[in-house]
């Protein structure tokens, strides 16, 4: 079972991972244009929502079902996304999602982590 602190932690590298990523791509930090918030800044809404991805990255078996999961919605309004076997940036990015996050919360498990038993009640 993992701590809270570790599933924040998850969601917040979660949250970093995303800037990291559109700074890359866009050649301009996301947080000097405005277009996104830091963690601490970040809606409440925003926050549970990377709570609940690396909760999911945790919970489900496979990356091909994590995957399955992140693009359920598009699937269902008749998008075509790519096969989770393919080498896309979208894949490779979703499989660095869940396998971050598989490795970070596996760390809490093992009891290894600085916040591994900081259960608030």
């Amino acid at each position: 079972m993992n701590t809270p602190a570790a599933l924040d932690i998850a969601a917040r590298t979660l949250h970093d991972f995303t800037l990291a990523h559109l700074h890359i791509q866009d050649g301009v930090p996301p947080l000097e244009d405005g277009r996104y918030k830091p963690w601490d800044e970040a809606t409440e809404s925003a926050r549970r929502s990377r709570v609940w991805l690396a909760q999911k990255a945790l919970d489900l078996a496979t990356f091909d079902e994590f995957y399955q999961w992140t693009t359920l919605a598009e699937r269902q309004m008749g998008h075509e996304v790519p096969d989770a076997s393919s080498d896309t940036e979208r894949t490779r990015g979703a499989r660095a999602q869940y396998y971050l996050v598989q490795h970070l919360l596996r760390i809490d498990e093992a009891g290894t982590a600085p916040c591994a038993g900081e259960v608030q009640a």
